[in-house]
């Protein structure tokens, strides 16, 4: 991002009369998505953060982001939330298809999954009961963005009904599953594109706007 606000303000390479970003408040829409990494399984969530810090840390970061974003001159912003860590490989329960410890990603990953999965939840469930209710306090009670748009899309919900209806959104091979315990598929990808065009069109029902 800081890359970004720099070069915003840069003449573009192909024209030194004209600047390299165009765009305007109206015409530009600023998406985060961001969090699974930070609240993952070499940070927050086995407590090898910066001393001091916690999940709050984090969701201020994401609005202190878009502080720097709005100063910039950025008016559209969609906010996108936590997906449902708890059922990826990595975290599920057995029954979820949950791995072992001794995975070459998390060689040391506790034995109860059980206990790794339902940690897991809440912590993307308080991260995602932060996103739900600070977006309308900034915008409406703080006044944090004067003049600014917002859409919370609701990614963990959409992955957890594909995760309940494979049939509706993958394209129909066998096992229905991801292309490896880190992953997900090409059609997962597929289905959370378009459903982002939706929510940018304001029809999406996974999406909560202010």
């Amino acid at each position: 991002m800081p890359t970004w606000l720099a070069e915003s303000h840069l003449a573009s390479a192909h024209s030194p009369h004209e600047k390299f970003y165009t765009g305007s408040a109206d015409d530009t829409l600023y998406a985060m998505w961001i969090g699974v990494n930070d609240i993952g399984k070499k940070n927050i969530f086995i407590d090898s953060q910066t001393p001091g810090t916690s999940l709050t840390t984090f969701t201020d970061c994401v609005f202190t982001t878009f502080d720097r974003i709005y100063k910039n001159g950025g008016r559209k912003f969609v906010l996108m939330n936590v997906p449902p860590l708890e059922l990826h490989p990595i975290y599920a329960t057995p029954e979820n298809k949950g791995v072992p410890p001794g995975t070459p990603d998390w060689p040391n990953k506790p034995s109860n999954l059980t206990e790794v999965s339902f940690k897991m939840y809440e912590y993307t469930t308080a991260v995602n009961e932060i996103f739900k209710f600070q977006v309308p306090f900034q915008q409406h009670v703080a006044k944090r963005y004067p003049g600014a748009k917002w859409a919370i899309y609701d990614v963990n919900s959409l992955f957890k009904d594909i995760h309940r209806n494979p049939q509706k959104y993958l394209n129909g091979t066998t096992p229905l599953d991801v292309l490896d315990f880190i992953h997900h598929c090409e059609a997962g990808a597929a289905n959370l594109a378009q459903n982002f065009m939706d929510v940018i069109n304001g029809e999406s029902k996974f999406a909560t706007y202010w």
